[in-house]
């Protein structure tokens, strides 16, 4: 039923993918990178993914061809004030040291770039910092540029709202001070902090950069984290070459506490700060040659990191003088399997309210997403606020895009608020993800027949018969909530599925 993708194809679309975006894809990722390609044929109409790869590979390069891929290719999971001890360093040594510039009248703002800021918690992390350095005045004399590949990411970032998930190992009194709850419980960054981060869609792949366009020229500070990991080394010394040359002179970039050029790039100087190494611009006037570089997994205990003894606390971080940390703290419970136990019982007993409440209490959730997830969009549907059950949905995919499960779920929920076309194509999502998957089939057939198109409908209900004539009748299907392969083609006979 599935047309397999050709091996000459796909390493094609692998150089392909290397040469315009700078990404690499490990052996170990092949698999989920052929399912997302069929994701990204089947959303772009065709139902051959060599077809598709032909298409993409021969034409222009397309900005949303290459940010739907990017989308699969790196993980956009990102959170507000992560690696805390960056932070600690950039209010207590890095701004401190760039202030007087300011006071004598050398220039009249400082300039930090997120690069690769995926949905926006880094530069709203380096807006509430600069805050808290400056106060008030930070909105007119610090400037944060917020840049990412993927123009979906950018949208989320521009709007400013996030769910509890973004708020992981972070106390309550930031929440407070620096966001407001939404009527669908989640929290959007305040205006003050708002206004100081712009956002725009930038490969760094590409020549874009430096420039006064994109807002990359004359730059103070660069944060570039968990990126570079995912280039090739020939990729990863243009784009730090590129960065050195978007640095004022002195500035500093900020890199992953995992990840570490090597050789470092002769053109910065390794700084340790508190524990955080920090690379900073120095200008070398003799020539020499340029080294390739490889980003590597590198020692924490080099490193620092934010759960080591260097991190102090938020409050080193964050301006609490109006807030109480006693009163404001949220009580982080670390998840665990009998909590999750406990949890199930709740949705068993329809107690919906606080599944919610009691998952929304524990970040470390994130640690087991499929499990948390689920029971928060189920709960959410089952409750009548199917918005926040997509939104969700969404959060599933985000988290494991290649699993049908996650469109499957999503589609119930899209039916049942009344958006059918959403529906199917979140179906057929999940049939491109899982050909086998039966209760897409049927579940694409009966919308299909509710729409009176008959010839659609059968096809479907003809695949449920083939894929279930050899099962035992008596099997309970997956994700049916009880239904056996028995009733299932009972009913798919009363439809006139042969």
């Amino acid at each position: 039923m599935s047309v397999d993708l050709s091996r000459n194809l796909l390493q094609t679309v692998l150089e392909w993918i290397e040469f315009h975006m700078g990404l690499r894809i490990s052996e170990s990722r092949l698999g989920d990178f052929e399912k997302s390609l069929r994701l990204a044929a089947s959303q772009c109409g065709f139902e051959d993914p060599n077809e598709y790869v032909t298409t993409l590979v021969r034409g222009r390069p397309d900005p949303r061809d290459m940010s739907f891929i990017a989308r699969f290719i790196t993980v956009g999971e990102t959170y507000f004030f992560r690696d805390p001890l960056s932070y600690q360093v950039l209010i207590s040594s890095i701004l401190p040291s760039l202030l007087p510039s300011l006071d004598h009248g050398d220039r009249d703002r400082l300039r930090i770039w997120s690069a690769g800021c995926a949905t926006g918690e880094e530069p709203y992390s380096i807006a509430m910092t600069a805050h808290s350095a400056y106060g008030s005045r930070a909105r007119g004399r610090v400037e944060i540029l917020g840049t990412d590949i993927n123009p979906a990411c950018i949208d989320v970032a521009r709007k400013g709202v996030y769910r509890r998930w973004s708020f992981r190992d972070v106390p309550g009194f930031i929440k407070d001070k620096f966001f407001r709850m939404t009527a669908d419980e989640k929290f959007m960054v305040n205006d003050d902090i708002k206004t100081m981060v712009a956002f725009k869609q930038l490969n760094l792949a590409s020549d874009d950069y430096p420039s006064a366009l994109t807002g990359t020229e004359d730059l103070d500070v660069i944060f570039c984290r968990n990126v570079l990991i995912y280039f090739s080394p020939e990729r990863a010394t243009e784009v730090l070459a590129r960065f050195h040359r978007c640095l004022r002179e002195g500035g500093y970039l900020f890199l992953a506490p995992s990840e570490i050029p090597h050789p470092a790039p002769d053109d910065f100087r390794v700084v340790n700060l508190q524990g955080a190494i920090v690379l900073r611009k120095e200008t070398v006037t003799a020539p020499h040659e340029t080294h390739q570089v490889r980003i590597i997994k590198s020692n924490y205990s080099y490193f620092g990191s934010g759960s080591g003894t260097e991190f102090k606390s938020y409050e080193s971080v964050v301006d609490i003088t109006d807030y109480s940390q006693e009163e404001t703290r949220e009580d982080i419970v670390p998840i665990s399997a009998d909590i999750l136990e406990d949890i199930d019982d709740l949705y068993a007993q329809g107690r919906y309210h606080e599944v919610i409440e009691q998952l929304m209490k524990h970040p470390s959730a994130e640690e087991q997403p499929s499990t948390a997830l689920v029971l928060i969009a189920r709960s959410y549907a089952n409750l009548g606020n199917l918005e926040a059950a997509i939104d969700w949905c969404d959060r599933l995919i985000e988290t494991d895009s290649v699993n049908p499960k996650w469109y499957y779920l999503k589609a119930t929920i899209q039916q049942e608020k009344g958006l059918e076309k959403n529906a199917m194509t979140s179906l057929r999502q999940a049939i491109f993800l899982d050909q086998d998957y039966v209760l897409a089939h049927f579940f694409l057939g009966n919308i299909y027949r509710q729409h009176g198109s008959v010839d659609d409908s059968r096809r479907c209900f003809d695949n449920v018969v083939k894929l279930l004539k050899d099962v035992d009748q008596s099997q309970t299907l997956p994700d049916s909530d009880g239904m056996t392969a028995g009733q299932l083609m009972s009913i798919v006979s009363s439809f006139g599925g042969d």
